[in-house]
C-alpha cells in the first residue's frame, strides 16, 4: 500500500512538471534553435572606378575598405577583380601613370614615414599593383583629409599631354620624398616623417651599394632667375647637411637647383607658390 502511494505521489510531482515546462513556460513541442547573430558587414557602395580625363575605363567596383588608423586594405574579391583590370589598363597603356589618392580622417594616426595615413594607404594599395607586374616608377601617391572613409581612394590615369610638357610631381613614395619651406627661407627643420624617412634611407643604402641619393632644390617663381637658383641650391644643402649628420656618406649624395624652372603648380596663387618652395630627395 504504501509503494502504490509513493508511486502515485511520483506521479503526481511528473505530470505537475510537464505541465509547467509546457504550458506555463512553453518549452515543448518543436524545438526552436537560435542563431548566433552577428554584426551585418558593411556595404560597400559600387562606384570605385579609375578616371582618364573625365572618361571611366573602368568603373563599377566595389570601394575598398580601411580599419582606423590601418593602412591595410580589407580587400574583397571585387576589389582584386578591380585591381587585375587596372594592371591590365597599365600594360595596355605604358605611357600612362597612375595616381592613387588616399583619404584619411583628420584624427587618424599615421605611424610610418609618409607624412599622413592616405599616402601610406595608397603605397599599400601600389604594392599590390607593383605584385601584379606594373613598375613602382609609374605611380604617382597623394592624401588627402576626407569626412568619412566611404571613398577610400581613387585612381586617376595621368595621361601625357600632346606637347609633352607636364608638370613636376611633388607626391611621396618611399623613393622620393618632398621637403617645403617657408617664403625666401631655408632653413629646414624636419618632420617627424622626415625623420622617419631618413632612418629608412641609411638603412637602405646599406643594403643596396649602387643606389645614390639625389637632392633638387626648387623655388616660386618670386625674384629673380638667378637668385632662384641659388635658393634652391642652399636648400638643397640643408637636406644634405641633415642626411649625411644621419649617417649618409656625402660622396653618396648629389645636390643641384632647378630654381623656379621646374614648377609643381601655378604661381599665380600664393597655394601653388608654397607647393613650389621645395626639396625632392630622389633615391637613384
Amino acid at each position: 500500500m504504501r509503494g502504490l502511494i509513493l508511486l502515485l505521489l511520483l506521479g503526481g510531482l511528473f505530470a505537475s512538471g510537464y505541465w509547467y515546462e509546457c504550458y506555463v513556460l512553453e518549452h515543448c513541442g518543436e524545438t526552436k534553435v537560435e542563431q548566433p547573430t552577428t554584426p551585418n558587414a558593411p556595404v560597400r557602395a559600387s562606384n570605385l572606378g579609375l578616371n582618364e580625363n573625365g572618361k571611366l575605363p573602368l568603373n563599377g567596383y566595389e570601394q575598398f575598405a580601411f580599419a582606423a588608423n590601418s593602412n591595410s586594405p580589407n580587400l574583397s574579391a571585387n576589389n582584386k577583380k578591380f585591381l587585375d583590370e587596372a594592371a591590365k589598363y597599365m600594360k595596355a597603356n605604358p605611357d600612362h601613370k597612375l595616381k592613387i589618392t588616399g583619404y584619411y580622417l583628420k584624427n587618424e594616426k599615421n605611424k610610418d614615414s609618409y607624412d599622413n595615413m592616405g599616402i601610406s594607404r595608397a603605397a599599400e594599395i601600389r604594392k599590390l599593383l607593383v605584385a601584379r607586374g606594373i613598375k613602382a616608377d609609374r605611380f604617382d601617391l597623394r592624401g588627402e583629409i576626407a569626412g568619412n572613409l566611404n571613398t577610400p581612394a581613387r585612381f586617376d590615369a595621368i595621361v601625357p599631354s600632346k606637347d609633352g610638357k607636364k608638370l613636376a610631381t611633388t607626391a611621396q613614395t618611399f623613393e622620393d620624398r618632398t621637403y617645403y619651406f617657408d617664403y625666401n627661407s631655408d632653413k629646414f627643420v624636419p618632420t617627424t616623417q622626415f625623420k622617419l624617412y631618413t632612418k629608412e634611407v641609411v638603412e637602405y643604402l646599406k643594403q643596396d651599394k649602387s643606389k645614390r641619393v639625389s637632392v633638387i632644390g626648387h623655388t616660386d617663381a618670386d625674384g629673380s632667375d638667378d637668385g632662384n637658383l641659388a635658393l634652391g641650391r642652399k636648400r638643397a644643402r640643408m637636406i644634405r647637411k641633415y642626411l649625411v649628420d644621419s649617417g649618409v656618406s656625402s660622396s653618396r649624395i648629389k645636390i643641384s637647383s632647378q630654381g623656379e624652372r621646374q614648377p609643381a603648380a601655378t604661381n599665380d596663387t600664393d597655394a601653388g607658390k608654397a607647393k613650389n618652395r621645395r626639396v625632392n630627395v630622389q633615391l637613384k
